[in-house]
């Protein structure tokens, strides 16, 4: 039963973020409640639902049994986690620091900075934040709740890419063929080039940071639940 309560999370959390984006209810909204209340509705209904299934997961996690351990392979594991985590903060910070045209503020279709990486930084740090911790998840409440990372993070970048070719608008159908969701696979396809002075690298150095930190407050964090 604590594990549906997980599913509902992502479901009600998953719907919404989604829902509420779609162009006709994003349009009435802002028609009836104007820009600034509809962002403001939108981040409460985000942060609500999230924290619904934050609680949904530490309620589960109370009561599960371990049905999987890594046993040796724990120690790779452990590392592929690491690595992966400093990546996702990258993405996050990244996304935070550079507009992106598949955003809700519209801007110029250009690849630039981290959307070379991939046209998604936010979305993908998200699926990457999933599959770093399914590598090292014990519990069927782990798996349900980081596998559901991943895939919100793919999920939402596939509705963006539709909704964006949906409403056919100026550069997108060249912008979105050449990037990628999948981080640097445009990159690796010749498709786009790597450019470094694109990059706040400060913000790159607190990501690495953060991530030490959130590694090195893991334990602790969880022993709170």
């Amino acid at each position: 039963m604590d594990n549906i309560l997980i599913l509902l999370g992502w479901g009600l959390f998953t719907a919404t973020h989604i829902g509420l984006a779609m162009v006709p209810v994003r349009a009435a909204l802002i028609n009836r409640l104007g820009e600034n209340r509809y962002r403001g509705l939108y981040s409460l209904i985000a942060i609500l639902t999230f924290g619904f299934l934050i609680y949904s997961y530490v309620v589960a996690g109370s009561t599960e049994v371990v049905i999987y351990d890594g046993g040796t392979l724990n120690v790779v594991f452990s590392s592929i986690n690491q690595l992966l985590m400093i990546l996702a903060f990258i993405l996050l910070f990244g996304s935070q620091t550079q507009k992106n045209p598949m955003g809700m503020v519209p801007t110029h279709p250009e690849p630039f900075g981290f959307t070379r990486i991939t046209r998604h930084p936010q979305n993908m740090a998200f699926s990457i934040f999933g599959l770093a911790h399914l590598l090292t998840s014990k519990t069927i409440a782990d798996f349900i709740f980081f596998g559901g990372f991943l895939i919100f993070g793919i999920v939402v970048s596939l509705h963006q890419d539709l909704k964006k070719t949906r409403l056919s608008e100026t550069g997108f159908d060249s912008y979105i063929a050449n990037t990628s969701t999948i981080p640097f696979i445009a990159i690796l396809s010749g498709k786009q080039e790597f450019s470094k002075n694109e990059f706040r690298f400060g913000w790159i150095v607190i990501s690495i940071l953060v991530s030490v930190i959130a590694r090195f407050l893991h334990p602790e964090i969880l022993s709170k639940f």
